[in-house]
């Protein structure tokens, strides 16, 4: 049975989630969250196998922070994502084979609709510059070795390895080692090396100064 006291008490209560509820509407302004504006601006660099994608946060979150984004290339299905960094890389395209790339931004809505796409065509590209280089000196001369370059997806045509001061050097047709000769014993020399394909050079690889040095002479004979 409700009695005055029990209705006051309902009345009370009412009122008191209709003021909450209102002064939510107040503070918050009744905002409906919704998914992100599409990303914009998106730029993509031909990679071999692949592209490096960058592009502008959209212009509006959707009243819920973007917390990432993913690109994805047409027709080959490939993706790349990130946690809210503006550029990712796709790898596993076809060289040669274009295509057309789009980015979503994601909030805990969901995604929004694809950015403007953008086509790319994947090609080979210089090699990577050539690392671990020794040097091993000699009387006039210095052996040179290294490790060989990623192809960047051309096969390496030859390394060229020049020293410093001098103008001096070596070349070879792949083989990741080659010997300068005509230096000057005592002369302290540095040494670059590059790679070369189809597509051209690689950075140059500075390996480590090394000094020609004569080699000993037969010892002296002695009288006792």
């Amino acid at each position: 049975m409700l009695t005055a006291t029990r209705l006051q008490r309902l009345s009370a209560g009412a009122f008191l989630v209709a003021a909450v509820t209102l002064l939510w509407l107040g503070f918050a302004g009744g905002v409906t969250v919704k998914v992100p504006s599409a990303p914009r601006g998106v730029v993509a660099v031909s990679l071999n196998g692949g592209a490096t994608i960058r592009w502008v946060a959209p212009v509006s979150h959707g009243g819920a922070a973007v917390s990432g984004y993913v690109a994805t290339a047409t027709p080959s299905g490939k993706t790349c994502t990130t946690t809210g960094a503006t550029t990712c890389q796709l790898t596993g395209l076809t060289n040669g084979q274009r295509v057309v790339v789009t980015v979503k931004a994601r909030n805990r809505i969901g995604l929004s609709q694809p950015s403007a796409g953008v086509p790319v065509v994947p090609r080979p590209t210089a090699p990577t510059a050539p690392t671990g280089i020794n040097v091993k000196a000699g009387d006039g001369q210095l052996i040179v070795s290294w490790t060989a370059s990623g192809n960047g997806g051309s096969p390496i045509t030859g390394y060229t390895v020049s020293t410093s001061p001098g103008g001096g050097g070596c070349a070879s047709l792949g083989e990741t080692t080659c010997t300068v000769v005509g230096l000057t014993n005592g002369q302290r020399y540095t040494l670059v090396v590059t790679a070369s394909n189809a597509v051209g050079n690689s950075l140059a690889a500075v390996g480590p100064a090394a000094t020609p040095a004569a080699l000993p002479g037969p010892p002296q004979s002695v009288t006792v």
